[in-house]
């Protein structure tokens, strides 16, 4: 089990983020280096072996603030690269 203190689950202020799930075997290469806690592999693995589907969960801020105009738009390679992660969702 893992729980987090005040403000651990919080994205961090104001902004735009790109918000972002999926298989934890899809979205962990899309971790930034060392974004994942030591027990991301065992927790999602422990999970699925007892019989329950995991979504993994990740964000990332950026460098746009919200209603900002401009700028080069942002490839889904860009938004889905350097990503913190947030968490496991898990369903029976």
């Amino acid at each position: 089990e893992v729980q987090f203190g005040p403000g651990e689950a919080s994205l961090g202020g104001s902004g735009r983020y790109c918000l972002v799930k999926g298989s934890p075997e899809a979205l962990g290469p899309l971790l930034a280096k060392k974004a994942a806690p030591s027990w991301f592999e065992r927790a999602h693995t422990s999970l699925a072996e007892s019989g329950l589907r995991i979504l993994a969960l990740a964000y990332k801020k950026l460098d746009l603030p919200a209603g900002e105009a401009g700028g080069a738009p942002l490839t889904r390679e860009d938004a889905e690269s350097g990503l913190t992660f947030a968490g496991f969702i898990a369903f029976e």
